[in-house]
């Protein structure tokens, strides 16, 4: 077994209360709006492991591209999630499709965060009629009482979830990363079905991942916007654990749009920047994934026995967001520009803490650099 360049990170999980031999899609244009069409399998194209709603592909096909032209998005490929985030990561956001918060111009996909007034964090109600979370719970209706404000930060999220899913392939992501603190881009790949259950237990691949913190320390090291994280997360229902790749800029992911590869392979998962440098997150190895990690026999049941990636080896989707603060991402006891993180990551006050410092992070918030901004996606057949 083998595992190159990673770093291991270990935490716990916070408990608060058709037809065979068809191609399924083309992409094509109509009217200027470019959408998917089906199309039958080449008989001379190469063998892949890759699949599209459980739909065979050909070697090197690209399956799904997206450059966000025109003035909105393309809902034939992508929805906005609806919600308060829960678990895993509870996030301090309200996730919606307000216009002033996402949008779509010049060829880009944009989010830019933005708060709440006082009084309506303090006092105020949120009812999401068109909910993409869980009905009747906090996920879709809060109320503010006491310490217990609602999510100060509205923010955005668009997934391929309703529209497109494949299982290995390599994934281009041309992007350019928010500046900011406490902010966090989300370049994420989810599974379609969580068959391995809910939270970490079906996975989650990032493919590009910095904290949006200019001078982000914990114990010595940066780990703000100069550094970039790519991995995976899987997990139990009372340890997630996590692997990494890691990528140094000294001026930042923010300051311009770099390529960020996923290649997803049977055996093995790999990323690059900008084409170079290719970092083997897993190699081939004779156990399982769940193994190498370090669950032990009994977690591991958890996992199809017959698949040494799994629970990667599910078909997965493309989400694009952006959060702010949460549960996870974000040490216990690290400095941002020398002063302490505001909140801690099992306390019930934890966004209420968040938001009394708002003095000392707002202002790092600017509206031409706190954006994610995603220029292109493409996905390709291995």
């Amino acid at each position: 077994m083998k595992v190159s360049c990673v770093s291991w990170n270990y935490f716990i999980v916070l408990s608060i209360v058709v037809t065979p031999g068809i191609s399924r899609h083309e992409e094509s244009e109509k009217d200027g709006t470019s959408f998917l069409r089906p199309r039958l399998k080449r008989d001379d194209c190469g063998q892949s492991h890759t699949k599209v709603d459980g739909y065979e592909k050909c070697e090197g096909e690209l399956i799904f591209h997206e450059t966000f032209d025109g003035n909105s998005l393309n809902f034939r490929k992508w929805n906005h999630e609806i919600l308060m985030p829960s678990d895993p990561n509870y996030e301090f956001v309200v996730l919606d499709d307000n216009s002033q918060i996402s949008s779509v111009s010049d060829g880009k996909f944009k989010i830019k965060p933005s708060v709440y007034q006082e009084q309506f964090i303090r006092n105020g109600q949120i009812s999401l009629t068109r909910c993409t979370g869980r009905l009747f719970t906090d996920e879709c209706v809060k109320s503010a009482k006491g310490f217990y404000i609602l999510p100060p930060v509205q923010s955005a999220r668009i997934t391929t979830k309703n529209h497109f899913s494949f299982v290995y392939g390599k994934v281009h992501v041309r992007a350019k990363l928010p500046l900011g603190d406490w902010i966090l881009p989300e370049i994420w790949l989810e599974p379609k079905r969580r068959i391995y259950g809910p939270s970490f237990s079906s996975g989650r691949i990032r493919i590009a991942f910095a904290r949006g913190n200019q001078d982000l320390v914990k114990n010595g090291v940066k780990i703000g916007i100069n550094r970039l994280e790519s991995g995976i997360i899987m997990g139990t229902q009372d340890k997630t654990l996590a692997t990494n790749v890691y990528e140094e800029f000294e001026n930042g992911w923010h300051s311009d749009y770099h390529n960020f590869t996923l290649i997803w392979e049977p055996d093995r998962i790999s990323f690059m920047i900008d084409g170079e440098k290719r970092q083997y997150l897993i190699e081939p190895h004779d156990g399982k994934l769940s193994d190498l990690l370090g669950f032990d026999e009994n977690e591991s049941r958890n996992w199809d026995s017959r698949s040494k990636i799994a629970p990667f080896n599910q078909e997965f989707y493309i989400s694009l967001g952006l959060s702010v603060g949460g549960m996870k991402d974000f040490p216990d006891n690290c400095l941002s520009g020398g002063l302490p993180k505001p909140w801690k990551n099992e306390a019930v006050k934890a966004m209420v803490n968040f938001w009394l410092d708002r003095k000392n992070w707002l202002p790092t918030w600017s509206d031409d650099k706190s954006l994610l901004l995603i220029d292109e996606v493409q996905v390709y057949a291995l």
